[in-house]
């Protein structure tokens, strides 16, 4: 295309899963005129190498991706309804962001089974239908996740505690919250 800034694969990942949740609010508010239920969706985005192939022949073929890259997008997707969030990226995707600038929160680090590298995981904020409450939150859920991560449970469980008090719905504090009360407990 003439013109056409050059993206790198992160930033053209991101902003299309922008525009598909962007048109996805648009449905969903079309949805509720009519009385009928919103569609959720979750993605995650993961970037890396990966093998692509058509299996089959004549009319029956089939197109498909294999990987380790292709498995942790999709672990990633799957954390999205563990942490109640729209868009979920991998610290790759994060580190390969050039143009596209989403407001991001730190969730975690997981570990695959099987695995031996870590990935840090990040919400899109721009993805939420509660952008502003997230937003306000930001410092307050970061502050608590410091407290996590230094092992101070008690204290990061008044954190996500006053994150709930603002956003009752925020599914990641919710979730870590949880996860550090019962670190308290055990600990």
């Amino acid at each position: 295309m003439i013109g056409a800034e050059k993206r790198s694969g992160a930033d053209g990942a991101v902003g299309a899963a922008l525009g598909m949740v962007n048109q996805l609010i648009k449905l969903n508010a079309e949805r509720a005129k009519r009385g009928e239920v919103p569609i959720a969706i979750g993605a995650g985005i993961h970037l890396g190498q990966l093998m692509i192939g058509t299996i089959g022949g004549g009319e029956q073929l089939d197109g498909g991706v294999i990987g380790d890259v292709v498995n942790a997008a999709a672990r990633i997707e799957g954390m999205t309804k563990m942490y109640g969030a729209r868009l979920l990226l991998s610290g790759d995707v994060v580190a390969g962001l050039d143009k596209v600038r989403p407001t991001l929160r730190h969730l975690d680090v997981v570990k695959a089974k099987g695995k031996t590298e870590s990935t840090a995981i990040y919400e899109i904020l721009d993805a939420d239908e509660d952008v502003a409450l997230k937003r306000e939150t930001l410092q307050l859920f970061t502050d608590a996740q410091r407290l996590y991560k230094a092992g101070d449970f008690k204290g990061a469980v008044a954190g996500f505690d006053a994150v709930l008090a603002i956003h009752p719905r925020d599914g990641a504090a919710r979730l870590l919250r949880e996860r550090c009360q019962e670190l308290n407990e055990t600990g």
